[in-house]
């Protein structure tokens, strides 16, 4: 089952990851470098408001939603969603009347209110149907919200509505694809809302609460680096680190993504059913064939970044972009072990409080490094800062689980894993290539993947 799901899972996010790299190409020509500044802080604050309102809801519902409670947590949920939906319009708005311009024209609030409620909306209903084990549901979905926002907002910005008109344009394909969902899957049509009972509320806030603290200092740095950037260097600066960044984790992420996607229910049945020693080994498992596929490829990004740059971005985004994206691809590597791996037994023994002062060292590592970095180096330095936080978060949230859950290792793949990425990037690295080339780049990356299969 394990491999079934993780085709259907890893063939919907490598599509919708084609589909985001097209994008990244389209409008970062379309809106140029400083509006595309514009879009990634309009767009990191709108996932921020989306993870602070609703991502603790729906990771409490994938918890419990196989559980005797889960109809009731359900219709409980979509109460929490519609108040928090409410709320994201009603601060948005005040801030647009406010006309707070400072990092973004002022307008671009209401696309950060809408799109951050549409946004949570649909990952709902997506987190619902990996609950449930529909994976061709849930890639259905994926695939469509990603045609559409791909559409649609290229053509609202591409109309001259700039980054505004990207935002609300990606957030109707939100909307457009739940109501796709309720059509794809009539049972859904049946749910309502009802008001949480003190039960319901408790279940989902002991859970959920303790995670979202820490998705929230994760989001906090990935917010609060661009504006720093944006400080002290201007939008231009962050355009270029942004897209380096859309780049490079939407490569390595939507290939752990795939695999996370399935496993991660699958450690939950194995825990439920068999006990930890079969939690331990299912997760093991899923942590060798992990950095089977990203190990490579962050090794790749690294030294393919200028050409890979010179193809994807503008003339004004490539020579910043290239000289980050190596570091980036780091960043997303230790993001993924990190989340994959050391957070992942937090979930399974409901010790979610335990991942907080994790999170909070992170949180101040980065903050601290970046305030040191970022005025002289700009995006590299907080690339350089997140590494050092991705490194103490790992360390400390490890450390918590001692004596409680063990992280299984099997270091004879992790060596063969190794030698092969270094035979690897001998091959892509070593071997002289044309820069200026998209078939010698694609000749390129299918020797380097000959090469360590």
């Amino acid at each position: 089952m394990l491999l079934k799901h993780s085709a259907i899972y890893s063939t919907s996010i490598l599509l919708n990851g084609l589909i985001g790299f097209l994008a990244v190409a389209i409008n970062t020509r379309v809106l140029g470098v400083e509006a595309y500044g514009h879009y990634a802080l309009a767009f990191s604050t709108a996932m921020f408001a989306s993870a602070f309102l609703f991502e603790w809801v729906r990771l409490s519902l994938m918890r419990f939603m196989e559980t005797d409670q889960g109809p009731r947590l359900l219709s409980a949920s979509l109460s929490i969603y519609l108040g928090g939906a409410v709320i994201s319009l009603m601060i948005t708005a005040i801030v647009f009347a406010t006309n707070f311009d400072s990092y973004f024209p002022a307008v671009g609030w209401i696309a950060v209110g809408l799109f951050a409620g549409c946004v949570g909306f649909t990952d709902l209903f997506m987190g619902l149907a990996r609950a449930t084990m529909r994976p061709s549901l849930f890639a259905f979905m994926q695939l469509t919200r990603g045609v559409l926002a791909l559409v649609l907002g290229s053509a609202a910005a591409w109309a001259g509505y700039g980054f505004v008109g990207l935002m609300l344009g990606m957030a109707t394909a939100n909307i457009l694809t739940v109501i796709f969902g309720f059509i794809r899957y009539p049972a859904w049509q049946a749910l309502r809302p009802c008001w949480p009972d003190k039960e319901s509320l408790k279940t989902l806030a002991n859970f959920g609460l303790p995670i979202i603290v820490a998705i929230l200092a994760m989001q906090v740095l990935q917010v609060l680096d661009r504006y720093i950037i944006s400080h002290f260097h201007g939008s231009d600066a962050v355009g270029a680190y942004a897209a380096a960044g859309d780049i490079t984790q939407k490569i390595i992420i939507m290939l752990a993504a795939g695999i996370n996607l399935a496993a991660y229910n699958l450690t939950l049945q194995a825990f439920e059913k068999e006990g930890r020693a079969a939690a331990e080994k299912r997760l093991s498992a899923t942590f060798t064939i992990l950095l089977t596929l990203i190990v490579p490829v962050t090794v790749g990004i690294a030294l393919v970044a200028k050409p890979l740059s010179q193809l994807m971005f503008g003339t004004e985004i490539a020579p910043s972009a290239a000289t980050v994206m190596p570091v980036l691809a780091l960043v997303a590597l230790m993001q993924v072990v990190r989340s994959c791996f050391f957070e992942q037994p937090y979930h399974i023994l409901k010790m979610t409080r335990g991942m907080l002062w994790p999170f909070m060292v992170a949180g101040c590592v980065a903050i601290a490094a970046w305030f040191v970095w970022v005025p002289q180096y700009g995006g590299l330095g907080a690339a350089y800062g997140l590494v050092l936080a991705h490194l103490a978060g790992s360390f400390f949230s490890m450390h918590g689980m001692k004596n409680k859950f063990s992280y299984v290792v099997e270091w004879k793949n992790i060596f063969i894993i190794g030698v092969a990425t270094a035979s690897m990037a001998v091959v892509v690295g070593v071997v002289p290539w044309p820069d200026n080339s998209l078939v010698f780049l694609f000749i390129r990356v299918l020797a380097g993947a000959a090469t360590y299969a």
